[in-house]
């Protein structure tokens, strides 16, 4: 009985810190699209990158996405928006 429940309370306790190790030690290459380009925006937002960074940044990611990706059109279009953003 007590095995029973020390190898419970080392489960319960074993999921949190593999988690935490996954969030804290991830690889940056698992950001994904929608949080790169989230960042671009946020960066030419606050200022610190200019407009030419930010479209050339923009396309960079956008040919990526299609290079590394097989979505279809749908998904292209839900992607990235046909029109520049911001203006």
């Amino acid at each position: 009985m007590e095995e029973l429940l020390l190898l419970a309370l080392l489960g319960l306790g074993g999921a949190p810190i593999i988690r935490w190790f996954r969030r804290a030690f991830g690889s940056p290459e698992a950001v994904s699209g929608d949080s790169a380009r989230a960042l671009l925006r946020r960066r030419y937002a606050a200022g610190e990158i200019t407009r030419e960074q930010f479209e050339e940044m923009r396309q960079t990611l956008l040919r990526h996405d299609l290079a590394g990706e097989d979505r279809g059109a749908a998904g292209r279009a839900a992607a990235e928006p046909s029109q520049s953003w911001p203006r």
